[in-house]
């Protein structure tokens, strides 16, 4: 018996930032407004002690490039991603971007508005300029769809942020 399956194709990848603020990855072609990209981590060898050294997002750069950044060149940040492509018909939209933290905790970015049952929201990372001490779960945030046009971010210690996400609504 026939099985059909809603997605065309995943690819998974690796970027290392080496002495460079941003790398990429190539893919196989995809039609980014049928895909979701997820940033799964990343690793930083080196044991720095600085967001700025080790916080980083992805972003889709075009249908056969993702990009990794960090804020400062880093030594031995490794970020791992996985590419989802869909059937043409399954994704409605795709919202992929960044917005500001300045100097807070927390704050908001503003999307389109979409049906929150039928959306998923991808946390694609965050950058920083902040150099001073980390401490435990300073690298770390979590990011929200408080309604159909609102994303809140909230992260320990306040700092200058970009905050990468993917705002996915289906059929």
């Amino acid at each position: 018996m026939f099985s059909p399956t809603l997605i065309k194709s995943i690819q998974r990848g690796v970027i290392t930032l080496s002495g460079v603020a941003s790398n990429t990855a190539a893919i196989a072609s995809v039609n980014p407004a049928n895909c979701r990209l997820v940033w799964l981590g990343t690793y930083d060898t080196t044991a720095s002690t600085t967001p700025d050294l080790v916080c980083c997002r992805v972003e889709f750069t075009n249908a056969t490039t993702i990009t990794a950044y960090v804020n400062t060149a880093t030594t031995g940040a490794t970020v791992s991603f996985e590419v989802i492509e869909y059937v043409p018909g399954v994704i409605k939209s795709v919202q992929r971007s960044t917005f500001a933290v300045t100097g807070s905790t927390a704050g908001t970015g503003t999307i389109t508005a979409v049906t929150t049952s039928k959306a998923q929201l991808d946390y694609l990372g965050f950058t920083t300029t902040y150099t001073g001490a980390t401490v435990v779960g300073q690298g770390f945030g979590r990011l929200v769809l408080t309604n159909a046009t609102t994303l809140t971010f909230n992260g320990l210690g306040s700092m200058d942020r970009t905050v990468g996400y993917q705002v996915t609504e289906f059929f």
